[in-house]
């Protein structure tokens, strides 16, 4: 076998730590709640391909800093797109996420603490397992930046919740709480605070303690569901997506955003 390890020095967005045959990867941009930026999402576009030939680890687990998994998209990056002085995100990018994350070999868990919104979400719902604590909070708010939820959402949250839960959630925008998302599904273990590393810990020391190729076996057949519908959808939903980017109602919301105020849609 290749050792093939992956580069910390390499990302500006994302910090590693080792544990074992364990990897944790944190969001770590804490000056802005771990907010994806374009670098940020350039970097997730290929860390989860790298953690797949990463010869050392056998257990992913992806966090973020500071008490909080994500706030979703950085809306200082949103305006730069929105200004034309930063290109929007490469739908390939998008797509290597969410494939990424789909076709990952290797379990991963995802210990969640604080706001988990936008990509972020998607992010964590393409998980193997969520665990989270009770300050954790859910959405993906794309409709209140004017922008379909096409980069994955769209496929995600309706085989989780069901087309109508996920309709309810996705059209508007609204966050849920940890104890309703696992109400819903969303979440996996809901964890009291103090107690979500070591039990994300020892949920990961079980997994890499077992028959880990039957263990990746059974996860890429149970991914096959969310292949199937990546395969059907992601095209058109990242197309609907990067489509609403020049709209009327994304500047609306970008510049309402930092007028402090609501923002005023017009449907254009």
């Amino acid at each position: 076998m290749t050792n093939t390890m992956i580069d910390p020095q390499s990302y500006q967005r994302l910090t590693f730590a080792r544990r074992g045959r364990m990897i944790e990867v944190v969001l770590a941009q804490v000056e802005t709640s771990n907010a994806v930026d374009g670098q940020m999402h350039t970097e997730l576009a290929r860390v989860f391909e790298e953690l797949a030939a990463d010869s050392q680890s056998d257990i992913i687990i992806i966090s973020g800093a500071g008490g909080v998994f994500s706030s979703g998209s950085d809306p200082a990056w949103l305006k730069r797109v929105a200004e034309g002085a930063e290109p929007p995100p490469s739908a390939e990018d998008a797509k290597r996420i969410v494939y990424g994350l789909i076709n990952l070999p290797k379990p991963i868990i995802a210990k969640v603490r604080g706001p988990c919104i936008g990509l972020a979400a998607i992010m964590v719902l393409l998980c193997d397992a969520v665990f989270a604590d009770r300050s954790a909070q859910f959405a993906d708010p794309h409709v209140r930046a004017g922008l379909a939820a096409g980069n994955g959402g769209a496929i995600v949250w309706p085989l989780i919740v069901g087309p109508v839960n996920a309709k309810r959630l996705l059209l508007s925008g609204d966050a849920i709480g940890a104890g309703e998302a696992q109400r819903l599904g969303l979440v996996s273990d809901l964890i009291d605070a103090g107690q979500l590393d070591s039990a994300v810990d020892a949920y990961a020391m079980r997994l890499a303690g077992g028959a880990l190729t039957a263990i990746r076996n059974t996860k890429d057949v149970v991914n096959m569901h969310l292949r199937h519908w990546a395969d059907q959808i992601l095209d058109k939903g990242l197309g609907a997506q990067l489509s609403n980017i020049d709209t009327a109602d994304h500047r609306e919301a970008v510049i309402a955003f930092f007028e402090k105020r609501a923002p005023k849609f017009t449907g254009s």
